[in-house]
């Protein structure tokens, strides 16, 4: 049995007839497949725009406003506070409006309180927004209403009530109603 060739040159040999072509298609070879992987691991990229549009909007809540038990006999004047909030995209002016109510012959500077068991009775009171007393709070649309510019955050807008002094022949009783606030923005 013949014992396998050694292939390590010596400076002035020459491989043996077939080596080199071995070794070069080898070379070859790999380096045919490096470059197809190469190709392979390539990247694109595309870009696209994002949008996004933010309109006016505001939303309103409001809590109770009460005056509490009392007695008219002195002829006083009562006052109570509350607040509306205001919740408006940043930079939307807004104005708010208050109803009537719903007291028989109630008008905007006018407001009346109803006797819960008579309707026929009823109690003058006004609403402000400056201060008990103060410039009465109109309706939507009428003059005298709340007014802001929005922050995106919820704004507190107080309510000033006033039962106007001299009602002293009021029936004892609880009266109430239904003030409707409207945010126009």
């Amino acid at each position: 049995m013949r014992a396998p060739e050694d292939f390590t040159l010596k400076s002035n040999q020459h491989a043996p007839r077939g080596v080199h072509r071995f070794a070069s298609t080898l070379v070859l070879a790999l380096s045919v497949a490096g470059f197809a992987a190469a190709v392979q691991a390539g990247a694109g990229s595309a870009s696209f725009r994002v949008s996004a549009t933010v309109v006016e909007s505001c939303d309103i809540s409001a809590n109770a406003l009460g005056f509490g038990a009392f007695g008219l006999v002195s002829g006083s004047t009562i006052d109570a506070a509350s607040a509306l909030s205001a919740k408006c995209t940043a930079g939307s002016a807004f104005s708010i409006g208050l109803s009537a109510g719903n007291g028989a012959g109630a008008t905007t500077s006018s407001r009346k309180l109803t006797h819960a068991a008579d309707t026929t009775r009823t109690l003058a009171y006004v609403l402000s927004a400056g201060s008990a007393g103060g410039a009465n709070w109109g309706g939507a649309g009428e003059t005298g209403v709340a007014s802001g510019t929005g922050s995106g955050m919820a704004q507190a807008i107080p309510v000033y009530g006033r039962i106007t002094a001299g009602q002293t022949s009021a029936a004892m009783g609880l009266y109430n109603d239904t003030i409707i606030a409207t945010i126009d923005f």
